[in-house]
């Protein structure tokens, strides 16, 4: 088994020895994961072949949660675009839940100092307000 650290990634690779050209395309498909992803997260990447099929694992470790792909098949590269979709589908999935939270927290607060001006108002004038009708 093989195994390659960087600061916040991990690949390993067994039952076989990757090119030097297909460690730089993992290392190049990781490096854009890793951007999607949350700030501070690291990778973990497991690649194995047995026979003619090659499966794959991708871990996203971040204080926001794991996401996790696995995938196989009989090409790497196959397998990598597969683990990636996956993967780029939980990061969006939590990015529009994360954004979607931030919005509804502005919404709230927006509507808190509306209310917070709404009970600055002087009372005679709510008063009047409320008499009117």
């Amino acid at each position: 088994m093989r195994q390659i650290s960087m600061d916040n990634r991990i690949l390993k690779f067994q039952g076989f020895h990757p090119s030097e050209f297909t460690q730089n395309y993992l290392e190049e498909k990781i490096d854009l994961l890793l951007e999607e992803a949350p700030y501070g997260a690291t990778l973990k990447m497991d690649m194995s072949r047995k026979d003619d099929q090659f499966k794959g694992m991708i871990t996203i470790y971040s204080s926001s949660g794991r996401f996790f792909a696995i995938s196989s098949g009989r090409k790497l590269k196959e397998v990598t675009n597969k683990l990636i979709e996956q993967i780029r589908k939980k990061l969006d999935r939590w990015k529009r839940r994360r954004f979607q939270h931030i919005s509804l927290k502005n919404q709230e607060l927006g509507s808190d100092s509306t209310m917070m001006s709404d009970l600055a108002r002087p009372k005679e004038a709510d008063y009047e307000s409320s008499s009117v009708a």
